[in-house]
């Protein structure tokens, strides 16, 4: 049996545990307009934050991989597990760190409407990362100037030796000093 998920679907699920985790209520609007508005619109009574999703890979390859089984594409290998298509990772804490790096600028260079505040949350989508290696990365990450982003979230999954689990952490925010968000 082969179960579709959309785009759409996983970046709801991404804006939802977001707020979850941080224990902020706000409730779903609606999707955004997918041309200048973030991708997910929530709301609560005194404002609407619209929440830019973007997933973070070792390589385009290991998202290939991911998308053509999640969207139905092709079916899990009936062993209960499959090898990477591009082999061994080679230095992954750099290369997920880059690849951050990269959403950021793609990301913070553009503007986006119709909400009162934008933020960004980037997910990792590297099973390797560990507190160690995000810890060794936020300092290199370079927010553009031109950022329009109130908060961007960094979420991925945590090893068990790290307490497991969805985690989040704030790479930066406006109100930083003042933020009971940081982590």
């Amino acid at each position: 049996m082969v179960i579709k998920y959309s785009k759409r679907d996983h970046e709801k699920y991404v804006a939802t545990n977001l707020v979850k985790s941080l224990k902020l209520i706000y409730d779903f609007e609606r999707m955004g307009d997918d041309k200048n508005e973030p991708d997910v619109i929530l709301k609560n009574n005194s404002k609407t934050i619209g929440i830019e999703i973007c997933l973070t890979y070792y390589d385009n390859s290991d998202a290939r991989q991911e998308w053509t089984l999640t969207r139905g594409e092709r079916e899990f290998p009936s062993t209960g597990y499959e090898h990477r298509y591009e082999g061994t990772i080679i230095d992954p804490d750099n290369l997920i760190c880059s690849k951050i790096q990269e959403e950021l600028e793609d990301k913070c260079s553009k503007k986006y409407l119709g909400v009162d505040e934008s933020w960004l949350c980037i997910e990792a989508r590297a099973p390797l990362t560990d507190r160690k290696s995000l810890n060794e990365c936020m300092p290199k990450l370079e927010v553009p100037k031109n950022s329009s982003f109130k908060h961007i979230w960094l979420c991925y999954r945590s090893p068990l030796c790290d307490g497991g689990g969805y985690q989040v952490v704030e790479i930066v925010s406006e109100l930083k000093e003042e933020s009971n968000f940081s982590k």
